[in-house]
């Protein structure tokens, strides 16, 4: 079983039903205090360093970051878009579960299905391949010999999957 960013007791569905039924606000953030997402995205990405036994420079250079954005991003000196921290998923390796839980956790929209372009993101985490665009620039590329995925120029992506070329690294692809 896939360890996730963050794991919760209640459902989504549940933790409204017991806001609509509670007196106040406070009331229901003080008895379902375990629930909610208090995390920071800086103390997220710390987890993610810790549980995965990766450094800050590691993540960063798999992610193809640039140096010093990426220690602030890790710092929260900046706060990362959506298209950077899936960026550090791929940097960190994580699989569909655990980037939609980053997403997520990070108040940023998930992966969705019935779009073209994080359909090749899903794709591409579940597969660890790396992703060129057809005719026009790239979403992600594979570093060469590591087979860690680098997302770039995501904006001017391609929108339709049949215009991508999936590269997949033999030795980091799934049986």
């Amino acid at each position: 079983m896939t360890e996730t960013v963050i794991q919760l007791e209640k459902t989504t569905g549940e933790l409204m039903d017991i806001l609509r039924s509670k007196p106040d606000a406070a009331a229901f953030v003080q008895e379902n205090a375990d629930e909610l997402q208090n995390k920071t995205v800086p103390e997220l990405l710390a987890d993610l360093l810790e549980r995965k036994q990766l450094t800050r420079a590691a993540v960063i250079r798999a992610a193809g970051l640039a140096r010093t954005y990426g220690y602030q991003l890790f710092d929260g000196t900046y706060t990362p878009t959506r298209d950077k921290l899936i960026q550090l998923a791929f940097g960190f390796q994580l699989t569909v579960e655990e980037t939609q839980a980053l997403l997520k956790a990070a108040g940023h929209a998930v992966l969705y299905p019935q779009n073209a372009r994080d359909v090749v993101i899903i794709e591409c985490l579940y597969q660890r391949c790396g992703i060129i665009g057809g005719t026009e620039p790239a979403i992600v590329r594979v570093s060469a010999g590591s087979g860690t995925a680098l997302p770039f120029s995501p904006q001017s992506a391609p929108q339709s999957p049949e215009r991508y070329t999936v590269w997949y690294d033999r030795a980091s692809r799934p049986v």
